[in-house]
């Protein structure tokens, strides 16, 4: 291909060269990382091997050069293919299955809803990294595809990020966060934090969005928001932990909203979030995969 391109430069670098496809796939959302291990040691995903063929692809077209026909690859890189390619990576039958009915779902344009649990090693980060590996490239529609962890010991910061994400008005969340008083009654308390929630929530765009949402450990977060316990918006205000509050107050009504197809990852599902599982018909349980497998 450099051969019959020639020496032309674009952005810096010679057409067709390595570091050419390196930007180009970079562009294109793919990995750019992975290019020299496709190349010369046939290394990396469905998804980056086929973004890969289409830009060789595309500048033989802009150029008009002879375009690259392979049938076998054409036939291995279909757009369907990538969803079965990828589910190969998930080591359990259960996963494989999740992964499957998600990603098939929201290429059609449905909003389906996947609740994974299940311990550390268990294979839920996996899980989500394929999905959103396939989704990014895969998705079928004009839903952007929004992952958020709520892992850190600050949950504000993962709240304005998620709320950026979203396209919340301006700094609405930084200044319902500021609102929040220790001093406060703890009606007013649970108000402000329900008012946070309900901005994020009603930020969803109107053609929906596909969240992938992880809630770690509950020992991993912190149980307040700017320093003020977190509670529920009830008669009673109960003290909750970070994982109840997240799916009651945020997670759940956000998958009920139109257009929103949802994938909630975590290590158990909290005894009140049972009660009001929403569009999520029940849990999907990974095991550990066995030594085995993991060899």
């Amino acid at each position: 291909m450099r051969e019959r391109v020639g020496d032309q430069r674009e952005d810096g670098n010679v057409v067709g060269s390595i570091n050419w496809l390196r930007a180009q796939m970079a562009a294109r959302g793919a990995n750019p990382n992975v290019v020299r291990n496709i190349i010369y040691r046939d290394k990396g995903t469905v998804v980056d091997k086929r973004a890969l063929y289409d830009i060789l692809r595309d500048l033989c077209r802009d150029r008009d050069l002879e375009p690259v026909r392979d049938p076998e690859l054409e036939i291995a890189l279909a757009p369907g293919v990538a969803v079965d390619h990828a589910a190969l990576d998930l080591v359990r039958r259960e996963a494989r299955d999740a992964f499957r009915g998600f990603v098939t779902g929201v290429s059609a344009g449905g909003c389906p809803s996947l609740l994974i649990t299940g311990r550390p090693g268990s294979g839920k980060t996996l899980l989500t990294d394929v999905v959103h590996e396939v989704l990014a490239v895969d998705a079928g529609d004009d839903r952007p595809v929004l992952r958020v962890e709520f892992s850190g010991a600050d949950l504000a910061t993962s709240l304005t990020q998620l709320g950026a994400a979203l396209g919340a008005p301006g700094d609405a969340i930084d200044r319902r966060l500021l609102a929040l008083d220790p001093g406060d009654a703890y009606a007013v308390q649970a108000d402000v934090q329900a008012a946070i929630a309900r901005e994020l929530v009603e930020a969803v765009p109107a053609s929906g969005v596909v969240l992938l949402a992880h809630v770690s450990q509950s020992q991993a977060i912190d149980d307040t928001v700017g320093s003020v316990p977190l509670r529920l918006n009830t008669p009673d205000v109960p003290r909750v932990r970070a994982a109840d509050w997240l799916w009651l107050s945020l997670l759940e009504p956000i998958a009920r909203r139109a257009g929103v197809a949802c994938l909630v990852s975590m290590v158990d599902v909290p005894a009140r979030a049972m009660q009001r599982l929403g569009p999520f018909e029940g849990a999907v349980r990974l095991s550990p995969p066995s030594l085995r497998e993991a060899r």
